[in-house]
């Protein structure tokens, strides 16, 4: 339509000039036809090209503002992408409904994404989500995981956002930032979940637990005065009978076991506290906060201790220390547990099997701990606990990736076994490690998770495994070719 009225107005115009040129006789009556003829070609050929670039510039135009729509978009939809992998594993766990919001986001960046980076970006969840939602059983995935496994979903989306300017990250520069990221936020200090204290507890609980249940008696509860309800003959039995209370016979368990109960002085923050006296550095304790009792456990400054109860467990954390509140007693105010404590026989047989599960994470944490004291620091070596019963020796090779040695007890024995590995699960480059280190005899022992079981220790004692593993520190070290240094 504009184009037919484009031509219509030239038309009319060239008619115009015409009708002018005649009156005022500016053509001689031979000129005039030939004039004519030249005049309107030239408006006709103007307004023809004139027309010609308007269009070529519109189309232009739309098609700038059509890629920088679509560049916005695809620029939101990965931001968005990004934020909801964050809020989704921030917590150490997938629920249905945060795997159904990725699986959307995921057909959203599909949409936009060109299909040939699909691949490295599923590759690359699927590594984040390992880092930081690992199964119960799974075994150790490397700390750095999570940064390259980012690294690598942020490059994909580059690409396909810059086409045009995308530069690959060199190996080189994208291993050492990687390295540096990880060493920052492995030495920093670490915030808090949630801010939590250990506030004040009801004064009736500053006295020792212990007596809780002997003040359990048919004068404070009609139900147990009752001779025929089978619950309050239970209760009482468990209470009264000639061998101790359950509570009476855990605390004499624990003491036997080495843990000191109840520590003088009790303090309001504190009215259950149990620790060692003998150099282990776990400590159980319980208290009230924002509303509700809660349980901790807590290991020295030991991150991976607490991080690895979490995610094993749920709960909260904070540098060593991880903290539960207990379902049984959630929504007691405060002053009143004294209460459900002595009415409630599942409450203190899930507190006594919850001290005894922290008890003896503390415990293998703490042997792990003498290990690691044990080998020492070790130049380019990186060492750390990870689910308080494996000690974690981690190697950084250009030419073989990210070696490794494991050491975990063996169940039944006195006895420990240190498994060589590599991160990367290249068999090739284990190989390669295996050579180098005068082991190539060994190489048919690799395992399908790639790892070799190198030796057992004969023994727990911390120097004892300390002493092996420096050997094996020693050999890997000094054994590495000049060009991979």
């Amino acid at each position: 339509m504009e184009n037919k009225r484009f031509f219509t107005y030239t038309a009319i115009a060239a008619c115009m000039i015409c009708a002018i040129a005649v009156a005022f006789n500016v053509f001689t009556d031979f000129e005039l036809p030939g004039r004519i003829m030249a005049a309107i070609l030239g408006v006709v050929i103007t307004a023809t090209i004139t027309q010609v670039l308007l269009q070529g510039q519109t189309q232009k135009e739309g098609t700038l503002k059509r890629d920088s729509k679509i560049f916005e978009e695809k620029l939101k939809i990965y931001q968005n992408f990004l934020n909801s992998l964050y809020k989704a594993v921030k917590d150490g766990k997938l629920t249905d409904s945060e795997k159904m919001e990725l699986q959307f986001q995921t057909s959203l960046v599909a949409m936009h994404c060109d299909p040939k980076f699909i691949k490295t970006i599923s590759d690359a969840v699927n590594g984040v989500i390992k880092s930081t939602c690992p199964n119960k059983g799974d075994e150790h995935t490397p700390q750095t995981a999570l940064i390259a496994s980012l690294f690598d979903v942020v490059e994909a989306f580059r690409q396909d956002l810059y086409p045009d300017e995308f530069e690959k990250f060199d190996k080189e520069d994208r291993d050492y930032a990687i390295k540096k990221f990880d060493d920052a936020y492995q030495n920093a200090n670490e915030g808090e979940d949630s801010p939590k204290e250990h506030l004040v507890v009801d004064v009736n609980l500053l006295s020792n637990i212990s007596t809780l249940i002997t003040q359990a008696t048919t004068q404070n509860s009609p139900e147990l005065a009752d001779d025929n309800n089978p619950k309050a003959n239970s209760i009482e039995k468990e209470s009264t009978g000639n061998l101790g209370s359950l509570w009476e016979k855990a605390i004499e368990r624990w003491e036997n076991a080495g843990w000191t109960v109840n520590p003088e002085p009790i303090t309001e923050e504190r009215p259950l506290w149990l620790k060692r006296e003998d150099g282990v550095l776990g400590e159980i304790y319980m208290g009230f906060h924002d509303g509700h009792y809660y349980l901790e456990a807590s290991y020295e400054n030991d991150s991976n201790f607490s991080q690895c109860l979490k995610w094993k467990n749920g709960g909260r954390r904070r540098y060593g220390e991880w903290w539960e509140y207990p379902p049984l007693c959630f929504d007691t105010p405060q002053g009143e547990f004294l209460q459900k404590f002595e009415s409630s026989l599942e409450l203190r047989k899930y507190i006594i099997d919850k001290v005894e599960y922290l008890q003896s994470v503390i415990m293998k944490n703490d042997l792990t701990t003498r290990w690691m004291k044990a080998v020492g620091k070790q130049k380019d070596w990186y060492f750390f606990t990870w689910y308080w019963s494996t000690l974690a020796c981690e190697y950084q090779n250009d030419a073989e990736g990210k070696i490794y040695m494991d050491t975990m007890p063996i169940e039944g024995k006195e006895s420990a076994i240190i498994q060589l590995g590599n991160r990367a699960n290249d068999r090739e480059l284990l190989k390669q490690t295996l050579n180098r280190i005068g082991l190539a005899d060994r190489i048919s022992e690799i395992q399908e998770d790639c790892f070799i079981n190198l030796e057992e220790t004969g023994s727990l004692d911390p120097k004892v495994v300390g002493n092996k593993l420096q050997h094996w520190i020693k050999l890997i070290s000094e054994s590495v070719p000049s060009s991979a240094n």
